[in-house]
C-alpha cells in the first residue's frame, strides 16, 4: 500500500511538472507572437508564465532529489576512504532534511502571510506562488528520509 501511495505522488509530481513545461512553453510562445506581431501583449501572460515557472522549478527539484541527479561536487569527497564517504552522505542528506523543514516551516508562514493578497494582473492568491515551497519541501524530506532509513538498512546487514 506505501509503495502505491508512493508511486502515485511520483507519477503526479513527473506529469504535473511535464504539463507545466508544455503550458509555460505555449503561453510565452503565445505572448511573444502577439508581441511581435500585433504589438499587444495579453495582461495575464506573464504572471501566469513566472508563477509555472516557479511550480515546475520546485516541483522539478523535487524529483531531482529523489532521482539524486542534482549537480555535485564529489572530487573531493572520492579521496576519502568509503567509510569517510558513507559518514559525508549521512551528513548531507542529514543537512538536507533540516534545510527542507525549516523551507517547509517558513513557506507555510508565508502562505499564511499572503493568503489574502493577489497578484496584479490575475488576482490570484499571492500564496500560489509560495505553495509549492510548501509541497516541495514536504515531498523531499519523505524522499530524504526514505533514502536515509534504506540506507542506513542495507550498511547494517553488511
Amino acid at each position: 500500500m506505501k509503495f502505491l501511495i508512493n508511486k502515485i505522488i511520483l507519477k503526479s509530481v513527473e506529469i504535473i511538472t511535464e504539463i507545466l513545461l508544455v503550458l509555460m512553453t505555449l503561453t510565452i510562445f503565445y505572448q511573444v507572437i502577439l508581441r511581435f506581431f500585433f504589438k499587444k501583449t495579453p495582461f495575464w501572460s506573464e504572471e501566469i508564465s513566472l508563477v509555472m515557472m516557479v511550480w515546475f522549478g520546485l516541483l522539478g527539484a523535487t524529483l531531482g532529489v529523489r532521482d539524486d541527479i542534482h549537480i555535485n561536487v564529489s572530487f573531493l569527497i572520492d579521496l576519502f576512504p568509503k567509510k569517510v564517504q558513507k559518514a559525508f552522505s549521512y551528513i548531507n542528506n542529514t543537512l538536507l532534511l533540516c534545510f527542507c523543514g525549516v523551507m517547509t516551516a517558513y513557506s507555510y508562514k508565508l502562505i499564511n502571510l499572503t493568503r489574502f493578497q493577489t497578484l496584479p494582473a490575475t488576482h490570484l492568491t499571492v500564496s500560489i506562488t509560495y505553495l509549492p515551497l510548501l509541497i516541495s519541501g514536504i515531498l523531499i524530506i519523505l524522499y530524504t528520509f526514505s533514502k536515509l532509513v534504506n540506507k542506513f538498512k542495507s550498511d547494517l546487514k553488511k
